[in-house]
């Protein structure tokens, strides 16, 4: 039997895998890698922190060793792209 941690492991990778399979008919609209894996983190954050707000919803979504300004710079950087109609 596998213990708790492990399993739960597996919960987060497939629930990363789902949200990121949901995602992929939006974010391959974006026109480099970088603003996809940005929308990514900023939906996942969204739904993670339960907030309309970017600055909360990046650090819930975004790379877990940044400082929240690097990544509420990144999250108001993609919505304010002219590149992406958010």
């Amino acid at each position: 039997m596998e213990s708790l941690p492990q399993n739960w492991q597996y919960v987060a990778q497939a629930t990363e895998k789902a949200l990121k399979d949901f995602l992929q008919p939006f974010t391959c609209i974006f026109p480099d890698q970088r603003l996809r894996r940005n929308g990514e983190a900023l939906i996942q954050g969204l739904l993670v922190s339960q907030s309309p707000h970017i600055t909360k919803a990046m650090w819930n979504g975004g790379e877990p060793n940044a400082s929240a300004w690097a990544q509420a710079k990144r999250g108001y950087r993609l919505v304010h792209n002219r590149r992406v109609s958010v």
